[in-house]
């Protein structure tokens, strides 16, 4: 059934659509090879392969349309086929709504995995094709001193599209397909806002992952407030606090939503 779903994905043209985040680093690579004025890098040192890496991950991570693309694969992988009842054919040949479920959440997650890691893959090898021809950005070397925070600001945008995932397969069961898409991208502009608020803020996985990246790069939070307080700097515990409080939404946002969907009259 997993195979068979994969398969589906694959199949719909809207899928596609995620795979333009490889066009991000292959643009920006281009662009900054060009001599074009639009691209200039003001860091304070040579960048490696991995930082590379991370700039790009924070540019799809901040253009929002990927939040939709992946929402849109999400809801079309469940609530398109409840709307139309096209669910009931599977009723009837597995009657297993919980397997059903899981199955289809397991295959978008790995069709997102398979598309995140050729986009990490194609980051690094624009890096070595492009980037290393430019001695006044890069350095070259595929690490940096200290640089397991890089990896933890991967890991982290790799589990925030994972929960938009388990959010959109949420929505997916109370709202229409469209209403669910826009549910879910309204999510992700309050959690913008949220990251500001006192006390809110700590609730809110995007604040640890701004306060990540600010640590890191020792720069002033320029999405949050930055007199909101932490009681540590420490890159360990940041990402920790930050994986932990996504994969908690994540269970609750799947395991509400199984249980509503067995409990749902799909007739």
């Amino acid at each position: 059934m997993l195979k068979g779903e994969l398969y589906k994905i694959f199949k719909r043209k809207e899928s596609l659509l995620l795979w333009l985040m490889l066009l991000v680093p292959v643009l920006y690579g281009s662009g900054f090879a060009s001599g074009s004025p639009s691209f200039t890098y003001n860091g304070n040192g040579l960048v490696s392969c991995m930082e590379w890496v991370v700039i790009m991950c924070n540019m799809v991570y901040q253009i929002a349309i990927f939040h939709i693309f992946t929402s849109i694969i999400a809801v079309r992988s469940l609530g398109s086929e409840i709307a139309d009842n096209s669910i009931q054919l599977y009723l009837y040949r597995i009657n297993n709504r919980k397997s059903i479920f899981i199955t289809r959440v397991t295959a978008t997650l790995i069709y997102f995995t398979v598309c995140f890691c050729s986009f990490i893959g194609t980051s690094i090898v624009v890096y070595y094709t492009i980037m290393v021809k430019l001695p006044t950005i890069a350095s070259g070397d595929f690490l940096s001193a200290g640089s397991h925070g890089l990896f933890f600001i991967i890991i982290n945008t790799y589990i925030s599209y994972l929960l938009v995932i388990a959010i959109a397969f949420y929505l997916s069961i109370f709202l229409k397909p469209l209403t669910a898409i826009a549910a879910s991208v309204l999510i992700h502009i309050i959690s913008l806002f949220a990251c500001q608020l006192g006390f809110v803020c700590y609730l809110v996985p995007l604040f640890y992952s701004n306060r990540l990246q600010d640590t890191f790069f020792d720069e002033i939070d320029a999405i949050g407030n930055e007199t909101l307080y932490f009681f540590s700097k420490d890159l360990n515990v940041l990402f920790l606090f930050g994986i932990v409080i996504s994969i908690l939404y994540m269970i609750l946002s799947l395991f509400v939503g199984i249980r509503k969907f067995c409990a749902k009259d799909l007739g």
